[in-house]
């Protein structure tokens, strides 16, 4: 009998790692025990997303979120990095953004930094862009408006005309 009731669990656990999530994910950066900050960083440690996780829904965090999954929906956090085999398909809003995945959407940030490796097919928003040799980007690069943004010299050039 106990054998039994241990298999019944074991195929209830497998079920719920298979299952997908769907809806708003609201994910604290820490737990409420109080775990210490990063020495030094004077945050949190970062909420990874693993890379059995298909999420249906927009992500919402405070801190910086590791995705190693798959998104299919909006991602807004501190900071998001975005792993190797992770994918989002959807909008990505933060103010620091790392991306070594593929990402189709468009991304929105203070900071972006584009890996060797990447993919991304999205329009970027930024203020900040650094692009890595390998690092393949398909979409419209768009600097973030109030950005100290260097005067055209044609447009100055017809002005004093």
């Amino acid at each position: 009998m106990f054998f039994r009731r241990n298999k019944r669990a074991k195929e209830a656990a497998a079920a719920a790692r298979e299952s997908t999530a769907t809806g708003t994910a609201l994910i604290p950066t820490a737990p409420r025990g109080g775990v210490p900050a990063l020495s030094g960083s004077g945050r949190g440690a970062p909420t990874i997303l693993g890379s059995d996780l298909m999420i249906t829904g927009d992500v919402t965090a405070d801190g910086h979120l590791l995705i190693d999954g798959r998104i299919q929906g909006g991602v807004e956090a501190r900071m998001v990095t975005l792993g190797r085999d992770g994918e989002i398909n959807g909008r990505i809003e933060a103010d620091e953004v790392v991306l070594h995945g593929l990402v189709r959407g468009s991304v929105h940030a203070r900071r972006v930094h584009l890996i060797r490796g990447c993919r991304v097919f999205a329009d970027i928003h930024h203020d900040v862009l650094q692009i890595d040799e390998g690092a393949y980007l398909e979409g419209a690069i768009r600097r973030l408006s109030g950005s100290d943004v260097l005067a055209d010299p044609l447009a100055a050039r017809e002005h004093d005309a």
